[in-house]
C-alpha cells in the first residue's frame, strides 16, 4: 500500500523528471534554426535546403503524436518515454556529426518519431496526475529550454554547432537513463483503466467532443505559430515599427510564453482550468482586434505582448481539462490526437498565412490573425457545451490485471 507521504514524495519526482524533460527536447528543437547557417556551410548545401526538413519533422511528429496513445497501453509509459527519449538522443548525436544532408533528414525524421511520443506520453501522464500550475510548469520548462538551445550556439565561447549538437544528445541520453531506472515508478502511476484491453474504438462524432477538440487544437496551435513567425514581418513591413523594436518585440511573444505559464500556475488551482481559459480567449479576440487595427506601433506592440501572455496557458489548460471531455480508457489516446491536431495546425496555419501575404501584402498577418482566433475562440465556446463523459466503473479487483500486464490476446 502507497502512504500519502510516499504518493506526494513520488509525485513530486515525475513532476521534476517531467519539467527536465520538457526543457531538455525544447533545446535541438530551437537549435536548428540558429545553427543552419553555419550547418549548410559545413555539408555543402544551399541555405534553402533548410525548407526540406520542416515538413520532414513535422509529418513524423504528427504521426508519431497520433499513434503515441495506442503505444502507451501496449508498452506502458515508462517504457515508451525511455525508448523515444533513447531514439531522440541517437537522432541529436547524427546531427551533431553528420557529414552528408541525407544523415541530417534522417535525423530529423527520427527527432520528429521521438519528440512526439515524448510529448503525448508526459501531456497524457500529466492530464492524469498533475495540477494546473504543474502542467503549466511542465510547459514553461520547454520555454525555457527553448531559450537555452540558440544560445549554446551564439553565446558559449569555442562550441560550434557540432560540440552544442554532442552536448544536447548526451543531455537527452542521460535522460533516456532517467527514465529506464524510474520506469517502474511511472507505471505504477497509471490507473486501472489505462491498462489492459484498449476498449472500443471512439467515434469522431461522439457528442461532438472529438471533432471540436480537433479543431480546436489545429486552430491554437495555428495562431500560436503564424504570430510568431510573422509577427516580424508584420510589424515591420505592415506597420512600420522600426527593426530593433520588432525583433525585441516578437522575443517578448515567446518570452511571454514562459512567463505567462509561470505566472498562471500560481493561481490556476484556485481560480479553475475553465475559467482561466474563458478568460484567455476573452482576452485574445480583442487583443488580435487592436493587433489588426492600423494604430500606433507602441499599440500594436503592446497588443502582441498581450496575445503572448494570453496564448501562454492554453495549451496546458485544454490538455489538462481532456479528462473532462473523454471517458478515462480514452484518455491518452486523445491527447495524443489532440497533439498531433496541434502539430498540423503548426504547418497548416502560417503556410495559408502565407499565402493571403503573397496576395495582398504584409498588411494582411493582422487581419488573418483576428480571423484564426476568432474562429478557436468560437470552436472552444462550442467545445464547453459538450457533456461531461459518464464516469465509468472501476473495475473489481478480480477483474483487473496486474500491474504491467494486458488483456490484449
Amino acid at each position: 500500500m502507497i502512504t500519502q507521504p510516499t504518493a506526494r514524495l513520488f509525485r513530486s519526482g515525475t513532476k521534476t523528471l517531467a519539467y527536465v524533460a520538457f526543457f531538455s527536447i525544447a533545446l535541438p528543437d530551437t537549435l536548428l534554426g540558429v545553427a543552419w547557417p553555419q550547418v549548410h556551410v559545413s555539408l555543402g548545401v544551399s541555405v534553402a535546403a533548410l525548407g526540406v526538413l520542416a515538413p520532414v519533422g513535422v509529418l513524423a511528429t504528427l504521426l508519431s503524436s497520433a499513434s503515441a496513445g495506442y503505444l502507451l497501453r501496449l508498452i506502458g509509459i515508462g517504457a515508451l518515454l525511455t525508448v523515444s527519449t533513447g531514439v531522440s538522443a541517437a537522432a541529436v548525436l547524427v546531427l551533431g556529426t553528420a557529414q552528408h544532408f541525407l544523415a541530417v533528414v534522417i535525423a530529423i525524421a527520427m527527432l520528429g518519431i521521438g519528440f512526439g511520443a515524448i510529448d503525448t506520453a508526459l501531456n497524457a501522464f500529466a492530464a492524469r496526475n498533475f495540477n494546473a500550475r504543474a502542467i503549466n510548469w511542465m510547459h514553461a520548462a520547454y520555454g525555457l529550454g527553448g531559450v537555452v538551445g540558440p544560445l549554446l550556439v551564439t553565446s558559449v565561447p569555442g562550441l560550434g554547432w557540432r560540440s552544442a549538437y554532442v552536448v544536447v544528445g548526451f543531455t537527452l541520453a542521460a535522460l533516456a537513463v532517467a527514465f529506464a531506472v524510474t520506469s517502474p515508478r511511472w507505471a505504477g502511476a497509471e490507473p486501472a483503466a489505462t491498462r489492459g484491453g484498449a476498449g472500443p474504438r471512439p467515434r469522431i462524432g461522439a457528442g461532438g467532443a472529438l471533432a471540436r477538440s480537433i479543431a480546436v487544437f489545429v486552430l491554437e496551435g495555428g495562431m500560436e505559430a503564424a504570430t510568431g513567425l510573422w509577427g516580424f514581418v508584420y510589424l515591420t513591413s505592415g506597420r512600420g515599427v522600426p527593426t530593433g523594436v520588432a525583433g525585441a518585440a516578437v522575443a517578448g511573444y515567446w518570452m511571454c510564453s514562459y512567463l505567462g505559464r509561470l505566472a498562471v500556475g500560481l493561481f490556476a488551482d484556485r481560480v479553475g482550468p475553465r475559467r482561466v481559459l474563458a478568460w484567455c480567449f476573452a482576452a485574445l479576440v480583442p487583443a488580435c482586434l487592436v493587433f489588426a487595427l492600423p494604430g500606433p506601433g507602441a499599440v500594436t506592440v503592446a497588443a502582441l505582448i498581450l496575445i503572448g501572455l494570453a496564448l501562454a496557458p492554453v495549451f496546458p489548460l485544454l490538455t489538462l481539462t481532456t479528462v473532462d471531455r473523454f471517458p478515462a480508457r480514452y484518455v491518452e489516446r486523445m491527447v495524443g490526437i489532440q497533439v498531433a491536431a496541434k502539430t498540423a495546425g503548426v504547418a497548416v496555419v502560417p503556410a495559408g498565412v502565407a499565402l493571403f501575404v503573397g496576395r495582398f501584402g504584409p498588411a494582411v498577418v493582422g487581419v488573418c490573425l483576428l480571423a484564426v482566433t476568432a474562429s478557436c475562440s468560437l470552436m472552444y465556446w462550442w467545445l464547453t457545451r459538450v457533456p461531461p463523459p459518464v464516469p465509468e466503473p472501476a473495475p473489481s479487483p478480480a477483474a483487473a490485471p496486474p500491474r504491467g500486464a494486458s488483456s490484449d490476446p
